[in-house]
Formats: structure tokens, C-alpha cells, sequence
């Protein structure tokens, strides 16, 4: 089979980075939208929650009302640490596009523009990220023993005999779960963190390479790729679960003894349904905004590289081809590469 066209390859690396920073950015505009609709959903369901009083209360002993202000401590702390978190997250998502467009306005163009700002800032939040999985990891593993002892108010029977043994085997299990997903978390998003960090390198003038970087983020978001599809299959099962569990007519017939409406808890119970669903969907979203944001990278650095190496850049004579495949990698450029298409 004849090779293609050095041409045709840079338009290929071109188009390809056009089409996926296209695709990215308009994800991450729906991504922003959901974050936004999940948590009004999830902020609701915890106000539904910690809006039940009444004689539910006096079933607690033995101090029901001190119980009552712990819940309400708890839940009330839940609705501002959660909230803070969307508001967070939708910032660092809109960093995030700023970022992707000047990446690809400055390796289309060679304009710099504020793609060195633009990456270094998106940096910033994804070190706070980094920082954010490691004290919410501690903080769950540090906060168990207190949770297990108000646990000993509703069920003291049951709870009486945890003793310092008991309490950890508990914490040393809650470390083995939060390391894994701590380490390979800083890992990847340390990945990603080099990638546009080599980009406001060779904004700034360096020479360096921005390919080696890309190639070894890609690896990363591979694995990424394969996390959230396994995620995705827990969550469809979840949903299919607490969906199938509100449809029982026997679910919510002892909540009136509790002084609970039983509409008001099967509305929260459904919304919790709901809201599984959304996060499927979201998990569906991540997936292909994983794989377009590592063919982006290696696009993007193989046009920066082919630049460095006194290639031309100009987005002029960009081929739409409808048959190129966004979510594959292009190929590396060479010096020779004509840029232009001709």
C-alpha cells in the first residue's frame, strides 16, 4: 500500500486536532450543564433528608435529641461542603475549555496568545485536585471511629462490642481502599499536569519535545478510559437496582411508624434513582472526553514538535475530510511536513 503524503498527514494531525478540540469543549459545556443539574439534584435530596423530624426522633435512643443535632450537623455540613464542591468544579471545568481553545489556537497558528497563562492556571487546578483526593482520603479514614461511635446511639447492641481492635481494622481497611485511588489519581492528573506544562514551556520558546509527554499522558488516559467504563457498569447496575427496589409496594410501608411521609421518602428514594442515572450518563461523557483529550494531546504535540523543528503552520488550506476518525491517533509530523497542504 503507497504511504500517504507528508501533506496529507499534517492535514490529518491538523483536522483531527480541530475536530477533537471541538468535541472537548463542546462535552465539556454539557459536562459543566449536568455537574450543575446533578447537584441542585443532590442538594434537594439531602434537604429532603434533613427535613425529617417529628416522632422518627424519639425512635433513637438512647439520646434521641442529641442524635437529631448530630444528623443535622452532619447533613447540614454535607449541603455546604457538597455545594462548594459543584461551584468548584464547574470553575475548574471552564478553566479547562480556556485552556484546551489556546492550546489549539496556539498549535494551529503558532499564535501564543494566552496559551501559556491559559495552561498554567488550568495547572493550578488540577494540583488542587490532586491535593483535594488526598485530604478527603484522610479525612474518611480519621473520621470512621467517630461515625462508628455516634453509630453506637442508634444500634447499641450492635456496636458495643467494636473495641480498639475492631476500630483498626477498620481505619487500616479504609487506608488499603483510599491509597489506590489516591496514588493512581495524583499519577494521572500529574501526567496531564506535564503535558500543558511542557505547552507553556514551548510557548515561552523552549525546545523541548511536547511528544514524549503526550504519548506518556495518553497511557494514562488509556487507563482512565478502562476506570470509567468500569465505573459506568457499577453505576448502570446501581440505577437498575434502586429503580427496581422503589417500585416494591412493601418498601415504604413502615416509614409511617417513624413519623416519616412515605411519599416524601419514596420522592427521595426515586430522586436517588435519578440521580445514579445522571452519573451514568456524566461517566458516559468522561469516557469519550478521555479519548478525545489524548488524541488532542498527541495532536497538539506533534504540531508543536514538527514547528519546533522549522515546520510551517497555517490553518488556510485545512482538508475537511469527513472520513478522518476523531478518536484515533494521528501520526507524528516530521520537519518536512508541508503544513500548508500543498
Amino acid at each position: 500500500m503507497t504511504a500517504p503524503p507528508l501533506s496529507f498527514s499534517a492535514d490529518l494531525a491538523r483536522h483531527s486536532l480541530l475536530t477533537r478540540g471541538e468535541r472537548i469543549r463542546t462535552t465539556l459545556g454539557v459536562l459543566i450543564g449536568l455537574y450543575i443539574l446533578i447537584g441542585v439534584l443532590s442538594l434537594g435530596i439531602l434537604g429532603i433528608f434533613w427535613g425529617f423530624s417529628g416522632p422518627f426522633w424519639k425512635e433513637l435512643q438512647p439520646d434521641p435529641d442529641g442524635l437529631k443535632s448530630f444528623v443535622n450537623w452532619i447533613l447540614g455540613g454535607s449541603v455546604l461542603v457538597s455545594a462548594a464542591f459543584f461551584v468548584l468544579y464547574v470553575l475548574a471545568l471552564l478553566a479547562a475549555r480556556r485552556a484546551i481553545a489556546s492550546v489549539q489556537t496556539y498549535a494551529l497558528s503558532g499564535q501564543t496568545g494566552s496559551a501559556a497563562r491559559d495552561a498554567r492556571r488550568f495547572n493550578k487546578w488540577l494540583s488542587a485536585w490532586q491535593w483535594w483526593t488526598l485530604i478527603s482520603a484522610v479525612l474518611s479514614v480519621s473520621l470512621a471511629p467517630f461515625f462508628i461511635g455516634w453509630a453506637a446511639k442508634l444500634d447499641p447492641a450492635t456496636t458495643q462490642t467494636l473495641g480498639s481492635a475492631e476500630l483498626s481494622v477498620v481505619a487500616i481497611s479504609g487506608v488499603l481502599q483510599a491509597l489506590p485511588t489516591v496514588v493512581l489519581t495524583w499519577l494521572v492528573l500529574a501526567s496531564i499536569k506535564r503535558f500543558f506544562a511542557a505547552v507553556a514551556l514551548h510557548a515561552g520558546g523552549s525546545r523541548q519535545p511536547v511528544t514524549p509527554v503526550a504519548s506518556a499522558a495518553g497511557g494514562w488516559l488509556i487507563f482512565t478510559i478502562v476506570v470509567l467504563a468500569l465505573g459506568l457498569a457499577a453505576l448502570a447496575f446501581f440505577t437498575l437496582l434502586v429503580a427496581t427496589l422503589g417500585t416494591l409496594p412493601t418498601m415504604f410501608a413502615q416509614d409511617a411508624s417513624f413519623g416519616v411521609d412515605p411519599a416524601a421518602f419514596k420522592s427521595a428514594f426515586g430522586g436517588v434513582a435519578v440521580l445514579l442515572l445522571l452519573s451514568a450518563v456524566l461517566y458516559g461523557f468522561l469516557i469519550a472526553l478521555t479519548a478525545w483529550s489524548r488524541g488532542f494531546a498527541l495532536n497538539a504535540a506533534a504540531l508543536l514538535d514538527a514547528a519546533r523543528l522549522g515546520g510551517e503552520r497555517s490553518a488556510a488550506s485545512l482538508p475537511m475530510n469527513e472520513g478522518t476518525n476523531p478518536w484515533k491517533t494521528s501520526i507524528t509530523l516530521s520537519k518536512s511536513d508541508d503544513w500548508n497542504g500543498r
